[in-house]
Formats: structure tokens, sequence, C-alpha cells
């Protein structure tokens, strides 16, 4: 619920910009639209709405303002996109629809399963300059796209298998890989990306599909630090490509158990027991290019429940040296970083 609040206010905040420089926001029935939303998001704020403390039907009740709000918003962006091509090319013809997925991330977009061509748009609605990766799901069985941006150039991407694990997340339209790229776009900007798959494709395309890595020399980097993994896909070593400094690392996964009032493991609510991971464990690190990291994260994962008690997998990294220890910035991977457990 505190996620779909999160997207919605920031779908809201777009929607009014979007309005306003489309010079739509003086219609009635714009405004309408965009309240629908207004209203669905400062309801969404009620302790019980954000807590999930309220009722089931109450919940629902929830959702159901909230969708209808996404639904006033998205032909609000319509609106404001048409006119806004109209003006800027002197005629009255009519774009093709803009389509929101919604469940994005859970890997679902019926839009991408059901064509074969798209375009997609990213628009930047702060006043800094956006870079950041895009996923897209990815449906048919195939190893390459041939993806531009609006000057026709190629732009290189990596398609992605997706984890899927149904004892979680069950949903039948999850699709089975992702195409990842790199997008940019100035302070209140968009660019625009191309996509059409091989059966349709026409002149250059770039491979990037994933394949095995020798798990003895895996390392990424983004310009600025690098990173190496042992064998076992652990963090060993941190580069500071800058300084040409080096620091080894040891990573460990483990997990700890939940506490309710029949039984408690961790003893006091400041103690927490983490016990040695005993099944197989991934991870996926992502680095933003020529970015340093700003912030840390300790990923942790929920592994299900044993005597209706919770278990959540944490992993940490230590260094045999004092900076190395303070520096939690580099704890897994800063950015974005997901334990995945099968």
């Amino acid at each position: 619920m505190k996620g779909l609040e999160r997207a919605s206010s920031a779908l809201l905040q777009h929607t009014r910009q979007m309005s306003t420089l489309a010079l739509t926001s003086w219609s009635n029935k714009i405004s309408e639209q965009i309240e629908t939303l207004e209203r669905a998001v400062g309801l969404m704020q009620h302790h019980d709405a954000l807590t999930g403390t309220s009722s089931l039907a109450v919940t629902q009740d929830y959702n159901y303002r909230m969708t209808k709000g996404w639904d006033m918003a998205e032909q609000v962006l319509n609106s404001a996109l048409n006119t806004i091509s109209q003006n800027i090319k002197n005629n009255t013809n009519q774009q093709p629809p803009w389509v929101i997925c919604r469940n994005i991330n859970e890997s679902e977009c019926l839009f991408t399963k059901s064509n074969n061509t798209y375009i997609i748009t990213v628009y930047n609605g702060n006043s800094q300059n956006l870079n950041t990766l895009v996923k897209v799901p990815l449906y048919q069985d195939i190893t390459n796209v041939n993806l531009t941006d609006d000057k026709e150039t190629p732009v290189e991407y990596q398609i992605v298998p997706v984890f899927n694990n149904s004892g979680q997340l069950d949903n039948p339209n999850m699709s089975t890989k992702e195409i990842w790229f790199l997008a940019s776009a100035g302070p209140l900007g968009f660019q625009t990306y191309y996509v059409t798959l091989p059966s349709v494709a026409k002149g250059s395309t770039y491979e990037r599909y994933s394949k095995n890595l020798d798990a003895s020399t895996n390392s990424i980097s983004n310009g600025l630090i690098q990173l190496d993994f042992d064998s076992q896909g652990r963090l060993s070593t941190f580069h500071d490509l800058k300084t040409g400094k080096n620091y080894p690392l040891t990573q460990e996964f483990a997990y700890y158990h939940g506490h309710n009032d029949r039984y408690n493991q961790q003893g006091t609510n400041t103690t927490i027991t983490l016990n040695p991971m005993e099944i197989k464990t991934y991870q996926l690190t992502n680095l933003p290019v020529n970015k340093n990291p700003q912030s840390s994260t300790i990923p942790t994962s929920t592994l299900g429940t044993t005597n209706s008690v919770g278990k959540t997998s944490t992993t940490s990294s230590l260094g045999n040296h004092k900076s190395v220890n303070n520096m939690l910035l580099f704890l897994i991977l800063i950015f974005y970083n997901f334990v995945r457990i099968f």
C-alpha cells in the first residue's frame, strides 16, 4: 500500500505538470479528472490505509479509488501529449494512445506482450538531469531487439531473465525476461525510445543477451569503482579506480527469526541472532554508470515461515581495514541490491 501511495503521488505531480505545460488545466473536465486522483491520494494517507490496519473491504475500496484515479490520470496525460504534439506540428492528428504499465514492478506489461513495435517515453519531472535504468517486460523468446532513440541511434541494452518464485508471487502475466537499458532525460524533459522485435526489425541490432559468466573472474565496474566476486558469487574486493586503492572484503549471508507472542528467539527487541544460511542464495548487483553510490542498503528477503515464525535473510560485507568497515555505502552495492532466495 505504501508503494502504491508513493507511485500515485509521483503520477499526480506528473499529471499536473503535463496538464499545465499543455495549457489544458483550465478545462473543467481535466480539472475533475485530476481531482479524482488527488482525492484518492489524499484518502490513502489515512493512518489505517498506510499501515494496513483497515478491514479487507475498506482496503479494496482504497485500491478501487486509486485505480479509478489512475484511469483519469492516463486520460489527462494522453490529452496533454496530444495537445503539445498538435501545437508543435500545427495539425490536428491524434497520436497513438500512451499506456501506463501499472504492474511493471511484477515484470508485467500486457501492452509489450501483444505488440512487436512500441515506443517508450521516459519523462523527467525533476529540476535535475535524469539517468536511470529502465526495465521493459519481454515475453517473446528472442535474444535481441532493435532499440533506438529519437535520432535513430542504436541504444545498448541487455536481455535479462526474470526471477520468478511462484511461492512468493503468483502472477500468470509475469514476463520471462526483461530488456534493460540506461535512459537519460533533461530537467522537465523527456526522451523517446523505439523498440522493434526481430520478426519485423529492420537495420542493425545490438545483441546484449546475458550469458553465463566465469564466476572465478566475475567483476563489474561503473568507471569509478570496480567490484570483484569470488567463485561463490560473493563480494570479495572493492577497487577505487580514482585513487587506485583496493579493499579486500568478506561477504556472508545469514537469516534471523521474526517475533511473536508465543515464540521469540531474539531474546530482546534490541538483540538479533543471525544464523548461517543453509540454502542456495543468489544476489543481483547493479552499478549506476559514472556515479558514486550515495547511500547504503542492506538487502533483505522473506524466507517463509516455520511454526508461524517468519524468517528474513540479510547480508553483510566486512573488510580487514578500519576504513573499509566504516564504508557502509559499499556494503553490497549501492544503488539497489536484492537478495534472491530459491
